[in-house]
Parts: structure tokens; sequence; C-alpha cells
């Protein structure tokens, strides 16, 4: 490489090409050298959610349209939404400590249901929290106390029929979850 070095180099100044001379050396500088971008946010919540909860992939499995025109769901699918560190009091200038909190989830409704893509037709999803309330989409679910240390939320999904005609295939949806903290006296 040093004796290419010097050869680009002499015939940048015999032919008094710039360019050339300043990639040469440019490409030499630059080894070794790395960019990091480090980026976050920082907030005051009264919980923290757990890493393994952020981002969950469920596979309900192969659902038999028979099960689907017989009992119009499927069976259950439990996963769970597990909040860390919880604690009552909060950290800004406001003395109001935290009492309770909502969960909404998000994501293309189908009414009441959760609108599933994809090749399978007839169908929706639908959710349950561990009080058997109908999660609906963008609706608040009931505030929920806080209690210090770690909370387990635990829901169940179904595959519901809808008011179309069933059709087999691959189905996905994604849903995103909000949580909310109520300052109460």
């Amino acid at each position: 490489m040093k004796g290419l070095k010097k050869y680009y180099t002499l015939l940048c100044f015999i032919l008094g090409y710039a360019g050339m001379c300043s990639s040469v050396f440019s490409a030499h500088d630059s080894q070794g050298h790395g960019k990091v971008s480090v980026m976050g946010e920082i907030v005051d919540t009264p919980c923290t959610l757990d890493t393994g909860s952020k981002d969950q992939t469920i596979d309900m499995g192969m659902i038999p349209i028979s099960t689907l025109k017989q009992f119009g769901k499927s069976s259950p699918i439990f996963f769970n939404i597990k909040l860390i560190n919880c604690r009552w009091q909060n950290y800004s200038d406001i003395d109001d400590n935290w009492k309770s909190f909502d969960i909404t989830f998000n994501g293309p409704a189908k009414g009441n249901y959760f609108k599933t893509s994809g090749e399978a037709k007839g169908i929706a999803l639908s959710i349950y929290d561990s009080l058997k309330n109908n999660v609906i989409p963008g609706k608040e679910l009931p505030l929920q106390n806080i209690a210090p240390g770690d909370i387990n939320l635990r829901y169940e999904l179904h595959l519901v029929r809808d008011d179309q005609l069933l059709e087999s295939g691959f189905y996905h949806a994604v849903k995103t979850l909000k949580l909310v903290t109520i300052n109460l006296q």
C-alpha cells in the first residue's frame, strides 16, 4: 500500500489532479474511525415496561375453520405484559403521587375487535384482560391501582369470526400498547 500511495502521490503532482490526491489521503486517514449514535429518553413514569414485554410475537398456531364455524372463536392464547420497578411517588415538581394507571391497545379496528391482515378472511382478533374486560381498539381499560414492585398483566387472545365468509390462509396483526398514569387525590 505504501509503494502504491507514493505512486499516486507522484502522479497527483505530475498531473496536478488534486481530487485524486485528497481521496487517496482521506481513505488512509479514515481507517480505524467510526461513528456511534446514542439516543434515549428520560421519563418519569411509575413503572417500567419489562424488555421481554416490549416487543412480543404471539404464535396462535393453526386454527381449523371448523372450530371457528362451530364455536365462533378459537381457544384462548395467553400473554403477559410485565411492568417492573413500580412506585407511587414521582420526581417532578408536582407533589401529586401516582395512584393508578390505564392501558390502551391501539391498532386497526373491526368493530370492537382488532383487524387482521393477510390471506385469511372472515376473522378478527379479540383481546380480554384478566378481569374478562373486552379490550376495544383505542379505548382505555378500567383503571388499575399501582402497587409498588412488579405488576404482571395477563391477557388472552381469541381469533373470532366476523361477518365475512371464512377463508383459510396466513394472517397477522400488530397492536401497540399505551400506559397512562393518573394522579388521584
